[in-house]
């Protein structure tokens, strides 16, 4: 932000795709900010199909993203270590892609999301056990920007 615009010159504008355009800090409303604060809980998957109980929880995204039409985000779905690499990043991309479908289904532009599965190329538990296989298993969504204006 230049100088000029900036209404907080003396705090730094945290970057999390929320009112990042003033240059002060400001909170996400403390409903939402749990969803972009590392794995969120509550999604969860049988196979490749979201399981019951987590629509309540993307939910929660949605309401912010009817509000907030810039809002672009990025769907990242990590699987457990366990089988074929491949085949795990097959499945969490279609993960990705699931939940990326939820709120396509709810009536937000699928050019808002990019679904990214990583499989288990980037584990946090290298222990076995299921555990560390419900620790790998994780959603995390991260504020992409908002969408690039015409002409740029």
């Amino acid at each position: 932000i230049p100088d000029a615009k900036d209404k907080c010159p003396n705090k730094p504008e945290d970057k999390n795709g929320f009112q990042d355009d003033d240059g002060c800090p400001e909170n996400m409303p403390a409903h939402i900010a749990p969803l972009f604060n590392g794995p969120v809980k509550g999604v969860t998957f049988r196979r490749a199909k979201l399981a019951r109980g987590a629509a309540k929880v993307l939910d929660k995204l949605l309401e912010l993203l009817l509000e907030r039409e810039d809002i672009k985000i990025e769907v990242h779905v990590h699987t457990h270590t366990r089988g074929k690499p491949d085949a795990l990043k097959v499945l969490s991309q279609k993960r990705a892609e699931a939940i990326v479908a939820f709120y396509v289904n709810a009536g937000i532009d699928a050019k808002r999301f990019r679904a990214i599965g990583h499989g288990g190329e980037q584990p946090v538990s290298t222990k076995r056990g299921r555990k560390a296989k419900k620790a790998n298993e994780r959603v995390i969504f991260m504020i992409a920007g908002p969408p690039p204006r015409p002409g740029r």
